[in-house]
């Protein structure tokens, strides 16, 4: 079974009740885990930014190919992006906890000060402990169960 299961999904938008409003590309982020039978979403991350005039030329191409399509496909920015933190609840801190303690081999209470420290942000936790123990600095005891 996965343990972790990442999705992205991106595009460009218009908002409809704005005139002249500029053309904006969005970018949402979603780890998900196994909980029970089931999938629990552990972090999410949103960001939206105008749109590059290289996205709003692909955008206008695509439209003259296929006017009645309604997928509008985005290329890469290389913008830098505002991310919009987003807290667990509970439950859902003790499943990432968890998850974090099976891939690191970590303690409880260790696996949680690294997830505290990143903000809840599972990926950037991992990161963190992936460069902190190939540098050779976390200790001993954090991987006493």
């Amino acid at each position: 079974t996965p343990v972790l299961i990442e999705l992205n999904v991106c595009g460009l938008f218009k908002e409809k009740d704005k005139v002249d409003s500029a053309m904006k590309y969005f970018n949402r982020l979603f780890v998900i885990v196994p909980v029970g039978s089931g999938f629990c979403i552990v972090n999410e991350m949103l960001t939206i930014m105008l749109a590059t005039p290289e996205q709003v030329k692909k955008v206008a191409k695509l439209k003259e190919v296929a006017a009645a399509t309604a997928v509008i496909p985005a290329g890469p920015t290389t913008s830098t992006a505002v991310a919009l933190p987003v807290e667990p609840d509970l439950a859902t801190k003790h499943q990432m906890v968890a998850t974090l303690s099976l891939k690191s081999g970590m303690n409880l209470v260790w696996s949680e000060k690294c997830l505290t420290e990143t903000n809840w942000n599972f990926d950037q936790a991992l990161s963190a402990f992936l460069q902190l123990q190939k540098a050779g600095s976390i200790p001993a005891e954090a991987f006493q169960k």
